[in-house]
């Protein structure tokens, strides 16, 4: 098969969310089906790496003949244009979006419908962006992926998608998420990190209801735990949530630390020390941090609703994540119970092995030669 990819989000210099996503799954495209002619297409520079080095992969840079002032959108405009001339069986979207007037079949991924579910959390500008580009992808698409049952749900629920069009595609943690020795003291030098503390990763979305979590701290340390908090993430909250001014208001001076990124190789060992991995979200479409965690054996406290059950099952512990007293309560139970943490870690770890990358990827595929062969 000769299969175009919108390779975009791997130009990120901080591969987080899709180019994780697009990285792992291209990686293990590779060792699977090196016979595919992989067309790696890319908006602003062409990305080499280690995953990208094999012969499989070609990389175009698609030009825009137009000077940087004039704003014409690359995926609608110029990346049709393109596919025009590369004779490829498919294109394959692995963001929400895929060009309208496509030339060639569609597969595209689709992480979440959050915007739908609720969209107060998002700007109204970027609201109706994604609304009509991802509205016509599902319609428009050959075929789907969703990242979990309950997108799936949602597709059908919100976009009238017919369920045999959608393929539900698990992701995966990478396999340097594991167990694994740690150089305990740079990494808690590097952090300012003293004792025990809890762990937040991801970007600061509304639907992850830091405030709540950070009061449900204040609760934890009130009963004079030496316990500290850990925020990995960009602000990128709507309304913007100020957490500066937040923490400050809550008076924890340094038991809070917040960090934007953090190399992956610390991110294992940040993992490996937590005394749990806290997440409490209102909506996922998929939730990988907690994947990522549980492969560590992490303990981990995340909500009760859309994928996030699905993924932990009862490895974890669920909670109502709008409920300051019932996380604190779940942070102060792992805290005090050495026993817990432990069978939650083992419960987690075993969760983890039924999610791969390489499973993600054969699946992944066979959606490919069933649209290539319509």
């Amino acid at each position: 098969m000769r299969i175009a990819i919108d390779a975009r989000s791997l130009e990120e210099s901080s591969r987080t969310g899709v180019a994780r996503y697009l990285s792992s799954i291209l990686r293990e495209m590779a060792l699977l089906e090196p016979q595919n002619h992989y067309l790696l297409l890319f908006q602003n520079r062409v990305v080499e790496d280690a995953v990208l080095s094999q012969t499989c992969f070609e990389k175009q840079l698609v030009k825009v003949p137009l000077p940087p002032r004039k704003k014409v959108p690359w995926e609608q405009v110029w990346l049709p244009r393109h596919l025009r001339s590369l004779k490829a069986d498919l294109l394959f979207s692995p963001s929400y979006s895929t060009p309208v007037l496509s030339p060639v079949k569609t597969v595209v991924t689709i992480h979440d419908i959050t915007y739908e579910v609720n969209p107060k959390w998002f700007r109204p500008k970027e609201r109706l962006k994604m609304r009509v580009l991802t509205r016509i992808a599902a319609g428009r698409a050959n075929h789907i992926i969703a990242v979990s049952e309950a997108t799936k749900k949602d597709l059908v629920n919100h976009y009238g998608v017919t369920p045999e069009k959608i393929s539900v595609i698990h992701e995966a943690s990478g396999e340097e998420f594991v167990p694994s020795s740690v150089d305990e003291k740079r990494i808690r030098e590097k952090y300012q990190l003293k004792g025990e503390f809890f762990l937040f990763v991801g970007s600061f979305f509304s639907r992850r209801n830091l405030p709540v979590l950070v009061e449900a701290f204040q609760n934890v340390v009130k009963g004079n735990s030496n316990a500290e908090l850990l925020l990995v993430g960009q602000d990128r909250s709507y309304p913007p949530l100020g957490l500066d001014k937040l923490l400050a208001k809550k008076s924890l001076g340094e038991r809070v630390k917040w960090v934007e990124y953090v190399p992956e190789a610390d991110l294992v060992s940040l993992y490996n020390l937590a005394t749990a991995f806290v997440y409490p979200s209102s909506y996922e479409g998929f939730g990988l941090p907690l994947l990522e965690a549980m492969a560590c054996g992490t303990p981990v406290i995340t909500g009760n609703s859309s994928s996030l059950p699905e993924v932990v099952g009862d490895s974890g512990i669920l909670v109502d994540p709008e409920n300051v007293e019932a996380l604190a309560s779940a942070m102060l139970q792992v805290l005090q119970n050495p026993s817990l943490r432990d069978n939650l870690a083992k419960r987690g770890m075993e969760r983890a092995k039924h999610f791969s990358w390489r499973k993600a990827a054969k699946e992944t595929l066979e959606v490919f030669r069933g649209v290539a062969e319509s």
